[in-house]
């Protein structure tokens, strides 16, 4: 077995392990684990669970029938959950079901929930099918655009105030596609908002794209984990998957081209991304070119951000991982754990769930398509793609 194999299934048996086997809630999965937040389940993190349990089949983890069971449980969990116009808290504890006290509503952890969901109703069919297709119909789209209008609000609180908006490009291009393909038209997003949010170009050498606001590389993964970009180009032109390749490459350059400044930076050692620090958690990691014109890093890598680029940097990608494993002190149950700083010997003792999914999905994808393949043989995805506008370019 090689390394990608040991981390595919690593990552499988976390999703696995660590998803709530309550009645009231499995399925559930808990943000970070093992930490104080285990008990606590991140929306954005359960949708992860869903491929799991496909790639789970397909690696011979699981038998289909049991497979089939978990995933019927699931959605009858997320469907009992507590929701506002069908969008779901970002947060819920795991003990009870019910949103964390100070959780937000989060229009996109809400969309990476309903990919995982939707593409386990692709593979599995049926009665799984349908019930994640309710829930992509009880969204109310044009909820979360009453602020803005040609633009999504990221989040409500629980007193209904609205906060933030998408204004750049970022990780929510699944949005997009989910509320113009929804089936429900009385739910559905007008395509045009699509083309609302600002794209800001930059470079970094010879590779010019449009840029995230910190550069962090899962701004440039998660909406590609599930919906296959490749060859796709909208009206205005923009290619988004060669977009991510030529993010993935300037990030892995700019790592190369620092080494010496930090210890962790090296050919064999890249990934800026929001990961897990030394003291908490930081959302700012990146690499140039960035919407916000700085640079954030610590000498922090992540390697969940070298291997969700598996599908775009697939030389330099593998070269990371066989390197973080030969190392060995990532390892631990379930693969490699989230992050590391050479410079300060951290060495990151727990899993975030977010990290270890698209590693897993980016993985899948790059040695067997299926995630992509599941996710795109939808009818909502492909209308939604249609009426936004993107198509196979010349």
């Amino acid at each position: 077995m090689n390394n990608l194999q040991k981390e595919l299934q690593a990552c499988v048996r976390f999703f696995l392990d660590t998803a709530s086997k309550k009645e009231s809630s499995f399925g559930l999965v808990p943000d970070s684990y093992p930490t104080k937040y285990s008990g606590v389940a991140s929306i954005a993190g359960t949708g992860f669970y869903f491929p799991a349990l496909i790639i789970a089949v397909k690696e011979r983890l699981l038998g289909e029938r049991e497979a089939r069971a978990f995933a019927k449980k699931a959605l009858r969990t997320l469907a009992n959950l507590p929701k506002v116009h069908g969008w779901f808290y970002h947060f819920y504890e795991i003990e009870t079901a019910a949103q964390t006290q100070h959780s937000e509503v989060s229009t996109i952890d809400t969309a990476l929930l309903l990919a995982g969901a939707l593409t386990a109703g692709s593979y599995f069919g049926g009665e799984i099918l349908k019930s994640a297709q309710n829930l992509l119909e009880n969204i109310d789209f044009p909820y979360f655009l009453q602020v803005f209008g040609t633009m999504f609000s990221m989040s409500a609180g629980q007193d209904g105030v609205f906060h933030g908006h998408w204004d750049r490009y970022a990780e929510q291009l699944l949005l997009y596609v989910l509320g113009a393909g929804n089936p429900n038209e009385h739910n559905r997003m007008d395509p045009e908002i699509y083309y609302g949010f600002q794209r800001d170009h930059g470079s970094y050498g010879k590779h010019e794209f449009i840029c995230s606001w910190h550069g962090s590389l899962f701004t440039y993964q998660y909406s590609h984990g599930y919906i296959d970009f490749r060859g796709l180009v909208d009206r205005d032109g923009v290619d988004w998957f060669k977009n991510s390749v030529e993010a993935s490459k300037a990030a892995y350059e700019y790592t190369v081209d620092h080494e010496g400044e930090f210890p962790s930076f090296h050919r064999l050692s890249w990934g800026l991304t929001a990961c897990a620090k030394e003291g908490g958690y930081s959302g700012r990691y990146g690499s140039p070119p960035s919407g916000e014109g700085i640079t954030f890093n610590d000498g922090t890598v992540a390697p969940c951000a070298s291997l969700g680029s598996i599908v775009f940097t697939p030389k330099e990608s593998i070269a990371a991982l066989d390197f973080f494993y030969e190392e060995g002190q990532l390892l631990g149950d379930y693969g490699l754990r989230d992050s590391y700083n050479e410079g300060t010997n951290y060495i990151c003792p727990y899993y975030l769930a977010i990290d270890k999914g698209i590693s897993m999905i980016m993985v899948e994808n790059h040695l067997r398509g299926t995630v992509w393949d599941c996710f795109m043989s939808l009818e909502c995805i492909q209308e939604g793609l249609r009426r936004i506008g993107l198509k196979k370019g010349n």
